[in-house]
């Protein structure tokens, strides 16, 4: 199954890697996709995205290049979520 965080917008843009300057809210993201993998989710954040790629088995995309490849099983909206399919 794949699940999709989508972060919206925020001020700072983050990736699995990010330690300072955080909320709560993409606090709860890093640590909740990485637990997800550990069950054996495909799980991909996107939104403001600091550096694409796979860090700790999540895949983290920018929103541009979410909307080329939009299969997603389940979808979890954080912030503003100003999204078109």
């Amino acid at each position: 199954m794949r699940i999709l965080f989508y972060a919206g917008y925020q001020s700072i843009p983050f990736d699995g890697n990010t330690e300072l300057g955080l909320g709560g809210t993409e606090i709860a993201i890093i640590k909740l996709s990485r637990e997800m993998v550990k069950f054996g989710y495909n799980v991909v954040v996107s939104g403001q995205i600091k550096n694409s790629g796979l860090i700790n088995g999540v895949e983290w995309i920018s929103t541009d290049e979410l909307h080329k490849n939009t299969l997603t099983n389940l979808i979890i909206l954080y912030l503003q979520a100003i999204f078109i399919f």
